[in-house]
């Protein structure tokens, strides 16, 4: 299978708005703005509209969201069973969530990045790596770290 880059993509039906990966990490989450460029947040710290976004992911999911991902299946394509979510949010398996969000604030929330200073945070078995850059640059990444479940100390090199 290819390479399924974790990126923003444009929803299919609803105009001016993406399909954004956000994968919950070590406590943090990594919002994917465009390719290998993300929003970093501690848990306290996410937007409102996120946190709101993410409350009513979790409370209206119907199916079964596992461990690994199904890649097999799109991640950015809502499950069936959970259709009535399609234009807030899903969870493709544990930690991954693919949020629907209007372009506007993804340009906004990339003009955040770029008028932060650049700092470094250290990844256990990855090593040092920029604020504005991701964990995982693809969904095999991810998929990998959780079907192998990885301790802290073991993550993957990329």
């Amino acid at each position: 299978m290819s390479s399924n880059k974790l990126t923003p993509i444009r929803h299919p039906t609803l105009e001016n708005h993406h399909r954004v990966p956000v994968i919950k990490f070590d406590n943090k989450y990594e919002i994917y703005l465009s390719d290998n460029f993300v929003k970093i947040y501690e848990e306290g710290e996410l937007p409102d509209p996120i946190k709101t976004q993410m409350a009513m992911v979790r409370a209206g999911t119907r199916g079964l969201v596992t461990e690994t991902p199904s890649l097999s299946a799109s991640v950015y394509e809502c499950p069936k069973v959970d259709s009535h979510l399609a234009d807030v949010g899903w969870q493709p398996c544990e930690g991954l969530y693919v949020l629907v969000l209007p372009t506007k604030y993804l340009t906004y929330m990339e003009e955040q990045v770029y008028n932060a200073a650049l700092t470094y945070r250290r990844v256990d078995g990855v090593g040092f790596i920029a604020s504005d850059r991701p964990t995982f640059r693809t969904l095999e990444d991810y998929e990998q770290w959780l079907h192998l479940g990885f301790i802290a100390s073991d993550r993957p090199t990329f």
